[in-house]
């Protein structure tokens, strides 16, 4: 099937201190399903550094990884600024 033919889904995780190994068996759960054409928006609300980098890693292996960070912590807007 063609990607012109698909959907694009888009998939939202917002983050704020999350443990790193729960942040990356999250993110490579998505990263693993069947479907492949999505995009995986994670809003990153001013996370400390470990999860941090753990986010950045995965996105630079997989362009579908879309990372926004805030530098301080702005609560539930972190998710709306996508639009």
């Amino acid at each position: 099937m063609h990607s012109e033919n698909r959907s694009l889904i888009s998939v939202i995780m917002a983050t704020f201190n999350e443990p790193e190994k729960l942040i990356r068996e999250a993110i490579q759960s998505i990263l693993n399903q069947s479907y492949s054409y999505f995009e995986l928006l994670i809003a990153d609300d001013s996370t400390k550094d470990e999860t941090k980098t753990a986010i950045d890693e995965l996105a630079a292996q997989d362009n579908r990884v879309v990372v926004r960070s805030e530098e301080r912590r702005v609560g539930k807007e972190c998710r709306s600024r996508w639009s």
